[in-house]
Parts: C-alpha cells; structure tokens; sequence
C-alpha cells in the first residue's frame, strides 16, 4: 500500500460462460438457463463498482442482467449516446467508434454498454461480447467538447488481435477527479477458429507462402493479398502469426494488448489516470497454482515494455494466481460438493489484472500522479452455496469472478 487511502473502489472481472439471450431467463429445471439473481448477488454482496464481463453474448441478456443487478428494469439509452451534433445543426452523425451491434442502459443507479467485439481475423466463434457495468453513485464517463466519451471498441488496433478488446474511461465523482481506464480482454481459447477474412478471398491465394524462403514468392503472395484488401499491418501480423501454436499466439496477444494499447492509454491527462487490464487471458501464471490441464498455457507474470530505452522503460504484471475456471461437471452431478477440496473442482488459473506496477510515479499533464493502493486480488468463491457443481456450472459460469481493489 501507498499512502492511506481516503476511498476504495472494487473492480470485477467475469466470465459469464455462454450467456445468450435465450439463457437470460432463468427457469427451475431447465438446462442452460442462467440464474441471474445468483449473478447479482456476487455482484451486489461485494459491493462491486464496476464489473467488466465476457462472454456476454445478446442485447436481451445484457438488459436482464443489469435490470437483476438493480433489481429494477433497464431503459435503453442507445440512440442518445450514438448521437453527436453535427456541422449542421439539423442532423446528428453515429458516432464511428461504436459499432452498430452495440447497447447503452441503466437501470437505478447502474449504468452499462455492451458490444461485440467485430473480430477482423477470426470466425462467430471469436465475436463473443464484452460488457461494462458501473455503480453511477462512484463514476461517470468522462466528457469533452464532443459530449460523453463512451466505453469502445479499439478499432486502430484490431489487425494486432483475432477478438479485439473492450476498452472503458471511468471518471471517479471526487473532487479532485481521477479516471479509471479499464481494458476488458477475452483471449481467443482455439487455433480453429481460422482468420474470417481468408474464407473470402481468392483460393488460389496459399497464404503460407507469406513465410517462403523464395523473395519472389513472397513478394507474389503479398501483392495478391494487396489486392484482397490486406494492409501491410495485416500481412506482417499474418507473418508472425501463422507459424505459432495456439499457446504462443495467446502469449503474443497478451503482450500486444500491454504493448499496442494499454501502455498508450497512459499519462494523457491533466489529473491522475490509471490503466488496469482484466479478463479471461485463457493463460495460467508460470507461478501459479498448479493448474489441471494446459500446463503448457502459461506466461510470465512480469512483461517488461521499452526495456532498451530508460525513458520509456515500463514493467506490467500480471496477477492473480488461483484457480479460477471450473473442470467441466458430469451432467448427473447432483453432489454439494464442497469448495474447500478444489483440487477435485478447478482446472485453470485464466482470470488476471494487468498493470503498470509504477504507474503513481508518473506525471500526468506536468502533475505528479496520486498514490494509489493497489490490493491484492480476490476470487469470490460461491459454490459451497449452490445445490452441486453442474448448477453453477450450467445456470452461472465455468469460471469464478475476480476483483480487485483500487484505492487513494
């Protein structure tokens, strides 16, 4: 801890397996159906202040959750925010950072955006969505002579990643006010879900050609992928890309993410701002609990950023070291069994924080940033209270959610 923090924020992170819209409706005894009171509760019982979710995957499904969380109903809010005043004074113009598949709410004092994340390279499979739900007692979104900056998409980073991430300014209601950046992240699980963009171009074209020991058919392969509408970011990223496991291609997103876009969110302000990613990074700590299966899937959990410059020398960690993610149950599971064993329920340590460990001794407009306390993360285990395992597994998730504390 630095300093004695006058206020505590908790951030959350969770992936809510395969919520549809069709599962939004909770009903006793029928499969897949997700159990939203049970969903608000952890939320509501941890006196959560935001929650940054994946696997988010419909409009219906986002408004009942939130309208759970507020034990109130949602009002959609979408067609005010996508509005921005235009040079004529008679018309609006869509705001071309948001998507089209994209969703603003409320419901009592929480407020939330949706989207998917409109995967360039990879197949539906990848376009699971991302959420962000906030307490409005806490934050507000931070404004500029534009109107309210809106929690989006990183369309100028999207060759660099199959699911691109879901990226939120949140602006504390302290005087003095300091912002939260939030990078919400759902790293790609599989190598099957092969680059979208190649279904549709010519079949003539043999992409691993881009890697031939031959300058001509290199060349070759790039100018006829030129002309399918490959930038030549697309073309080096499918360079780097096509060689690597399925494990290395995950380790390289992370590092981009760190790299591409969360190390370029900081010191843009005139008072403090602070950047955490969070998320399901399908990657297990090198030092972390000795995970079921995907030994292999690991990372380090210190990526150094500018490491051959003084100036721009940055290290980020990545943290939170305990299972997380779920063994998959057998459906006839009608056990209570109990957490404390975990060894018998819990395969994987995937759900992290990310961030700059010296990011309060930064200058931020020529102002020193403020101390900031940085706690360590908590894993909010609730299955000890369900009926079994299959329950929680089918009606919640197959991970258990993480926060983590933020104070100054």
């Amino acid at each position: 801890m630095r300093g004695n923090p006058r206020i505590i924020y908790r951030i959350m992170s969770f992936n809510i397996r395969q919520f549809s819209d069709n599962s939004a409706f909770h009903k006793k005894g029928v499969d897949s159906k997700k159990d939203l009171d049970t969903i608000a509760k952890i939320v509501n019982d941890n006196n959560i202040d935001i929650i940054a979710i994946q696997e988010i995957r419909g409009k219906i499904a986002f408004k009942e959750l939130i309208s759970a969380i507020a034990y109130g109903y949602s009002k959609d809010v979408t067609f005010k925010t996508l509005e921005q005043p235009s040079t004529d004074d008679n018309k609006t113009l869509k705001s071309v950072l948001m998507g089209d598949d994209y969703l603003a709410c409320y419901a009592g004092k929480w407020q939330g955006r949706w989207t998917h994340p409109n995967s360039k390279w990879g197949s539906a499979i990848s376009e699971e969505g991302y959420a962000f739900i906030w307490n409005t007692d806490k934050f507000e979104l931070p404004t500029n002579e534009r109107g309210d900056v809106q929690p989006v998409i990183k369309h100028k980073k999207e060759a660099y990643f199959v699911r691109p991430p879901f990226y939120g300014r949140f602006r504390t209601k302290t005087k003095p006010p300091f912002e939260i950046r939030l990078l919400n992240t759902h790293i790609l699980y599989t190598k099957n879900a092969q680059y979208k963009k190649l279904k549709d171009i010519d079949s003539d074209i043999d992409v691993e050609l881009l890697n031939s020991p031959n300058d001509i058919e290199r060349e070759q392969t790039e100018i006829a992928l030129g002309k399918q509408g490959f930038t030549p970011l697309d073309i080096s990223v499918l360079k780097d890309t096509l060689n690597k496991s399925d494990v290395q291609r995950r380790r390289n997103e992370v590092k981009n993410l760190i790299t591409e876009v969360l190390t370029r969110e900081e010191d843009k302000n005139g008072y403090g701002s602070y950047v955490f990613m969070l998320g399901d990074y399908n990657l297990n700590l090198s030092n972390s609990t000795k995970p079921y299966k995907n030994r292999v899937a690991t990372i380090d959990p210190i990526v150094i950023y500018g490491a051959d410059s003084k100036n721009d020398y940055k290290e980020y960690i990545i943290t939170q070291g305990k299972l997380t993610s779920l063994r998959v149950p057998p459906k006839d599971d009608n056990s209570h069994l109990n957490i404390k064993n975990n060894s018998d329920v819990l395969a994987n340590n995937y759900d992290h924080f990310t961030y700059n460990v010296n990011m309060d001794k930064y200058e931020f407009g020529g102002r020193k940033g403020r101390d900031i306390y940085i706690g360590e993360p908590i894993v909010v285990n609730i299955l000890d209270k369900m009926n079994n395992i299959r329950e929680y597994f089918d009606r919640v998730s197959d991970h258990l959610p993480i926060y983590i504390e933020i104070g100054f």
